[in-house]
């Protein structure tokens, strides 16, 4: 037996644990970091070989689920509940929901609600309960024609969330979660005692995704303040996963007994100068030994829908490193575009004229660039292509192909009774060197924000599932000829971004602070609170832009940090998503695409109406802006009704702790 200080719960009370999670669109991956000692511990997830159907309340007999005790690193984003009374005003607790692969085996056998790529929509919009007809808003008609709440759909990523709580390192789970080098009493006193969740965000993505993702965070019970949850840009947590040196552990080791006490796990090599408290930004992070990375560093993250880019000139002291040093790129085009422009130039026109009628995508399919992101028109035909067998059953030979062709000059391949033959080269030629060519013009941008020179790109990263493409390696070779091409890593590469979240603690000066304290929501109802008591003379007034910083600043608000955001504001720029923008229109339900509250925010001028002060300077600090009272108080309602279905309430700027 262990002396009481080596006791797990001991252990773990002697650290300051973080949890990053990496939710990508296919699947969802974790790393706990022991942010005293600088270890890492890649989490996995395992699942009951069979259950019996009494077991599983949400299952109708006579079905068994049939898995694997392997595990995995990374878990599928799939969820299916039984269908509900009404799928609209259904409360969290009332419906149970079977997440990852065993997801997907029920949703082919009985009817219910199954999701899966749902992570975008959590960008779309902030669902909100309507207390008049007692049904969430907004709700989504999704290609299988079910219509669903956003609300659900945020359900969807707190079940996925849910399975990394401490109940789920028990055995008689039906997913059971554990740590690779790290026992499971040890495991289970660190979950329950979180310091914080590090997310990760694509780097165009804004408040509201950000806003829902802590909403599921809080649900799930990981945490219990909004102030404990952070976010990093995917981009720079890729490049936090290679800046620590990994310890010797291979990444396949101990897999056949994962849960064994010795302690196995992806180690900085750390001074004496460590983290004495747990609060991750009001002390000295622990200084790391020398990186084997130096110099220009470019991250390339080809996941399934976008397409992440950073490019960093990394200094000899990491201490140095911060937000600014990183230039970013994100682009609504990775994988599953690139699966779409293999249907449309290269299958699509070897259908017969009866499959192509069958489909009715052809002005769609005429006009999509390949190459470009064309975000509006990409939802489209996805959502029509989801919703015909035949474009499903199209959309799987793409996502075929794309592997296929890697390794493989040539391909034939039967479908609907028809041959279709490929070649790697058509591919290369018509699908994948317009998008090398967008990939290297944004390229070309950052090394003219950065100063950095070609030849000072010292190494490359890339990640995700398309980064693997032979016309991309190729072609980074040829243009960044003196750098390393990293793809090998120590770690599971599913767990590699999860990993850079984790590390956040141990370089919390990259975290872009004023983001995280004022977010947009937060600064717009400030806005509101500001001159919801406003009237008679000073409701009709004209206010200068000094004004009504000057009023804000009364309020505590640092308007120094986030001016810019503040003026967009002024100016009518709302935070996106506040409702959901009308290009998202494809996605929302009859009911939806015609709410009045979504119609009147949409339509209306903003908080303020802009007018000259009558002088010949026309600068910013020139312009005078009068109140619209009448949206003050419509926005001041519509954010009142938000708030009363959430745990945030944006009270005050999220402390930094």
């Amino acid at each position: 037996m262990p002396e009481p200080s080596q006791q797990p719960e001991a252990i773990a009370n002697n650290a300051a644990w973080y949890l990053g999670i990496d939710l990508g669109t296919t699947g969802v991956s974790a790393v706990l970091l022991n942010s005293t000692t600088g270890q890492r511990y890649p989490i996995y997830w395992s699942y009951e070989i069979a259950r019996q159907p009494e077991e599983l309340p949400t299952v109708k007999p006579p079905f068994t689920f049939y898995g694997s005790d392997k595990p995995i690193f990374r878990l599928p984003a799939l969820t299916y509940s039984e269908p509900a009374t009404n799928s609209l005003s259904v409360e969290p607790s009332s419906t149970a929901m079977v997440v990852g692969a065993l997801a997907s085996p029920l949703a082919h056998n009985q009817p219910g609600v199954f999701l899966e790529k749902f992570k975008p929509y959590l960008n779309l919009g902030i669902p909100y309960y309507c207390p008049k007809r007692h049904e969430w808003e907004p709700t989504l008609h999704l290609p299988n024609q079910q219509i669903i709440s956003l609300y659900r759909v945020r359900q969807s990523l707190q079940a996925l969330l849910a399975t990394l709580t401490p109940n789920r390192t028990q055995p008689n789970d039906l997913i059971q979660v554990g740590a690779q080098g790290l026992g499971s009493e040890t495991l289970t006193a660190a979950l329950q005692q979180l310091q914080g969740v590090i997310m990760g965000s694509p780097a165009t993505w804004g408040d509201t995704y950000r806003l829902n993702v802590r909403e599921a965070v809080l649900a799930a019970k990981l945490v219990k303040y909004p102030e404990q949850i952070f976010f990093v840009e995917d981009a720079i947590a890729s490049v936090l996963a290679g800046l620590l040196s990994l310890g010797s552990g291979g990444a396949g080791e101990n897999l056949s007994n994962p849960t064994h006490e010795k302690e196995q796990s992806f180690t900085a090599e750390v001074s004496s100068t460590t983290l004495s408290s747990p609060e991750l930004l009001t002390q000295s992070p622990i200084a790391s030994s020398p990186s084997p990375w130096r110099g220009g560093t470019l991250v390339l993250n080809i996941g399934a829908t976008t397409t992440e880019l950073t490019l960093v000139n990394l200094p000899v002291d990491l201490q140095d490193l911060i937000y600014s040093d990183f230039s970013l790129c994100s682009l609504p085009y990775a994988g599953d575009a690139i699966e779409q422009d293999i249907l449309c130039q290269l299958l699509y026109p070897q259908l017969s004229a009866e499959q192509q009628q069958q489909l009715a995508l052809h002005e769609e399919l005429k006009a999509l660039q390949p190459g470009q992101p064309e975000s509006q028109r990409r939802d489209r035909l996805a959502w029509m292509l989801q919703s015909s067998p035949l474009g499903q059953a199209l959309l799987k030979a793409a996502s075929c192909l794309k592997l296929i062709l890697q390794h493989q000059e040539k391909f034939s391949l039967d479908l609907s009774q028809q041959q279709f033959t490929l070649t790697r080269l058509d591919l290369e030629d018509r699908v994948l060197q317009p998008f090398l060519q967008v990939l290297n013009q944004q390229l070309n941008v950052l090394l003219i924000e950065t100063g950095i020179s070609e030849h000072g790109i010292e190494q490359i990263l890339l990640l995700g599932g398309t980064a693997n493409l032979i016309a991309l390696t190729q072609w980074l070779q040829k243009r960044l000829p003196n750098a390393t091409l990293i793809q090998d890593i120590d770690l599971p590469r599913e767990s590699w971004l999860a990993a850079g979240l984790a590390s956040l603690p141990l370089y919390p000066q990259v975290l872009n602070r004023t983001r995280q304290q004022y977010s947009d929501y937060f600064l717009l109802l400030e806005l509101l609170r500001a001159f919801a008591q406003t009237t008679g003379e000073a409701a009709t007034r004209a206010y200068s832009l000094e004004e009504i910083m000057q009023q804000l600043e009364r309020r505590g608000v640092n308007t120094g940090a986030c001016y810019e955001r503040i003026v967009r504001l002024v100016e009518g720029q709302l935070p996106e998503g506040l409702v959901p923008a009308l290009e998202e229109a494809i996605l929302l339900s009859p009911t939806s695409k015609q709410n009045s509250i979504y119609g009147q925010v949409a339509a209306s001028p903003g908080l303020f109406s802009r007018e000259d002060d009558g002088s010949k300077e026309t600068g910013k600090g020139n312009r005078l802006y009068r109140l619209n009272l009448k949206q003050q108080s419509f926005l001041h309602n519509y954010m009142k009704i938000i708030l009363s279905s959430i745990y945030q309430k944006f009270e005050e700027p999220l402390i930094l702790r």
